[in-house]
This record gives C-alpha cells, sequence and structure tokens, in this order.
C-alpha cells in the first residue's frame, strides 16, 4: 500500500472528511485529495502535520514498514541489507527532493530520523513543529536559514529550530544525500 492510500485509510478509519482534515491543516479539500489519488507527493512537513492531525506516527504512512524492521515496543533496529536500498526506494516529492524514513515501528517516538536524497535544483521553502539535524552524508548543499546561506559539504552537521523557514539547494551535478532527523517535542 503507498503512502497516499494509507493517509486515505487512516482518515477513513477514523472517519474524517477530507473537508475537516483540510480545515485543520490549512490546505485545501483539492490538494489533499491529489494527496490520497497519489497525484501529489507531500513534502515531510506536510506529512508531519498530516500524521499529526490524525493522530498517528509519520511511519504509518509508509509501505512494508514493518517487513524491513526488526523491532519490539522499545527498540527498532534496521539491519544493513534492508539499509542498502534506501536511495533507489524513497519517495520524491514535488519540491526537488527524496526521503526515505530509516525506523517505522515504534508509536510515539520524538525522533524521526530519514535521508534527504537532493537532485540538482532547489527544494521548496519549509517550516514545521519541530527541531532538525541534519548531516551532509555526501555532495554539496547551500542551506537558508533566517535570512542566512550556509556551504555544507560531505560530513558538515547542522541544527535549528525548524519552526522558522528554512530550504536547501543543491547547484551542483551530483545528487546530495542528507541525515535528517526530526525532533517532535511539541507532539505529546
Amino acid at each position: 500500500m503507498s503512502i497516499n492510500k494509507n493517509i486515505k485509510r487512516i482518515r477513513q478509519i477514523q472517519g474524517i472528511t477530507l473537508e475537516a482534515l483540510a480545515a485543520k491543516l490549512s490546505l485545501t479539500k483539492g490538494y489533499l485529495s491529489k494527496v490520497e489519488n497519489a497525484k501529489r507527493s507531500p513534502p515531510v512537513s506536510t506529512l508531519q502535520s498530516l500524521a499529526i492531525a490524525l493522530g498517528v506516527d509519520i511511519s504509518d504512512f509508509f509501505d512494508n514498514i514493518t517487513e524491513q524492521f526488526l523491532s519490539s515496543e522499545d527498540i527498532e533496529i534496521v539491519r544493513g541489507d534492508d539499509a542498502a536500498g534506501q536511495i533507489e526506494q524513497s519517495v520524491a516529492t514535488e519540491e526537488g527532493y527524496a526521503y526515505k524514513p530509516l525506523v517505522g515501528n515504534l508509536k510515539n517516538k520524538y525522533m524521526s530520523p530519514f535521508l534527504m536524497i537532493i537532485k540538482k535544483g532547489k527544494t521548496g521553502v519549509f517550516s514545521h513543529d519541530s527541531e532538525e539535524f541534519g548531516h551532509v552524508i555526501s555532495g554539496k548543499i547551500k542551506f537558508k536559514y533566517k535570512g542566512n546561506i550556509f556551504i555544507l559539504e560531505s560530513g558538515d552537521s547542522f541544527y535549528f529550530d525548524s519552526r522558522k523557514p528554512h530550504s536547501i539547494i543543491n547547484e551542483q551535478k551530483e545528487t546530495a544525500v542528507v541525515l535528517a532527523v526530526n525532533f517532535n517535542y511539541r507532539r505529546f
């Protein structure tokens, strides 16, 4: 089942209409309908907002997550074999990047780690209710935050209040990969 179908399934199970969910998130009904019908690919920030509005964990939206991970109530292990194809299995967004969750089964977790795969071009401008840590695994990016531009390369890390508008630009030919971890402290 796709992210889009999972969002729709969870919304319908809870008896929430598209109109009600759209109003709660300040999105249009048409946009949410396109998301649920796989005609739009929302950024991680929108997925986080959807998860909070639906009272679920963002990992509940992802395909076959239980088959890839070994977990119990308080530990989750991702084997290297499962992680090897992550870039190829990532979810592309309309904002110029793709993402892949790195863990998923633990419920009510505060942190959401994922890979951002950023091709040449600019991503959208984002803000979401969390703090964020990033580590450039490969490539070179421009990180825009509060009117400042930071050039970050492989091995560089950054931490910021993601409630403030921010964006990432990859001006290089090669794809950049960033490990990103959102800390959703306002979630609970």
